[in-house]
């Protein structure tokens, strides 16, 4: 390995930041995020691990730059989707455009199901809080959109959508990504009720969850639960 110069330009910081999340990228590609260490990302950047940390805090904080690049990426995808369906009223329709908008996007899917086992351990309060607020205004995105197209579900409504879409993209992925000997299981004759496709099923998923929130009785119930008038 080269001698390390440190980068004191923050062009030099810059261009080195996204060279790391590249590396970080490409080995998300081909590899759970739970088994690719710091160690390995350093190696194939060309930093030793303790360079590493001149740039990040730790590999968690490697992930969550790397989730919230590739969530502003999705979002604009999900945006130009929805325009074909404005005011198209048919949560059906809208769950299975915002699960197919998502396919395209594997690294979200890992990344977002992997939040409260990996990318929220081992970072700092500021980390996180930064993390949160622009995770939040994804989310705001993502309910206009949305809104847009299913102008009957009230605006307030949304923030919990949103996160309920983020807690069943997780149940789904984790179903869809079993381990290696589950998956061996499940070729066996009777087991094809656990067998998950992750498109069609987050599709399913995401147009009973909008079509809930269009019914009136699933409205008043949230409303009810949430404090909502």
């Amino acid at each position: 390995m080269p001698e390390f110069i440190r980068a004191r330009r923050p062009y030099q910081k810059r261009e080195r930041s996204e060279a790391i999340l590249a590396t970080a990228a490409e080995l998300l590609d081909h590899h759970p995020v739970g088994e690719i260490t710091l160690t390995e990302i350093a190696r194939r950047s060309g930093f030793s691990k303790s360079n590493l940390y001149r740039y990040f805090e730790s590999r968690e904080d490697i992930f969550i730059q790397l989730f919230l690049a590739d969530l502003m990426n999705w979002v604009e995808s999900l945006e130009k989707a929805m325009v074909p369906l404005y005011r198209c009223g048919d949560p059906w329709v809208v769950g299975k455009a915002a699960a197919d908008s998502l396919l395209d996007y594997p690294r979200v899917c890992e990344l977002t199901a992997s939040l409260s086992t990996v990318l929220e351990q081992n970072v700092s309060l500021d980390i996180i809080r930064s993390f949160k607020h622009q995770v939040a205004l994804v989310g705001i995105r993502v309910g206009n959109t949305l809104g847009a197209a299913l102008p009957e579900i009230p605006a307030e409504h949304f923030q919990v959508l949103f996160r309920l879409m983020e807690a069943t993209l997780t149940g789904i992925w984790h179903s869809a990504h079993p381990p290696e000997v589950v998956r061996e299981a499940l070729e066996e004759p009777g087991l094809e009720v656990f067998r998950s496709d992750f498109g069609e099923d987050l599709g399913l998923a995401y147009g009973a969850l909008l079509a809930g929130f269009l019914h009136p009785s699933g409205k008043k119930a949230a409303s009810e639960d949430r404090g909502w008038n």
